[in-house]
């Protein structure tokens, strides 16, 4: 492949947009950078960067296009072990660091809690966000005052150090 004008303008204008929608730094330099960009593009919900992808597929002679088992991120059903350990794989190359999945169906209320104050969305609609904050702090009303009374009397069960 010969990196011409084109290719460069293409890969310039992706690593912008990649960097800006999905926090995903890929640095021209690096070896794998048009792999890094086609696979972090797959990942895009937006069209236009999508297509910028094809685009720098064409221009670069390689495939692009979904994976043959893609998996869903905001999935209807429970992901089975294999869509669990695909879907860490896709995303920890796409964002090119590792990452934790966490099932925020079945998550309970202390690990929800983390993921609504520290986690970073970097995919799915403003309004499912929304309705996952809600559910945290309901269940946070709900299940605060049991687990502070439990920590209460965990912590007077327990011996001084001074006895």
């Amino acid at each position: 492949m010969e990196l011409n004008r084109e290719v460069l303008d293409c890969m310039m204008s992706l690593r912008r947009r990649l960097r800006e929608e999905l926090t995903v730094d890929i640095r021209m330099s690096q070896p794998d950078a048009i792999n890094s960009m086609l696979s972090a593009c797959l990942t895009s919900s937006n069209e236009e960067t999508r297509q910028l992808g094809q685009l720098l597929a064409q221009y670069s002679d390689r495939p692009f296009g979904e994976p043959a088992t893609t998996p869903r991120v905001q999935a209807d059903h429970p992901l089975t072990a294999q869509d669990r350990i695909t879907l860490i794989d896709t995303v920890s190359r796409a964002v090119q660091r590792p990452v934790d999945l966490v099932d925020l169906r079945t998550a309970g209320e202390p690990t929800m809690g983390q993921v609504v104050r520290h986690g970073r969305r970097i995919l799915g609609s403003s309004a499912a966000h929304g309705r996952l904050i809600y559910t945290q702090l309901v269940d946070q009303a709900d299940f605060g005052p049991l687990r502070r009374r439990i920590d209460h009397f965990v912590v007077a069960d327990r011996p001084s150090r001074l006895d």
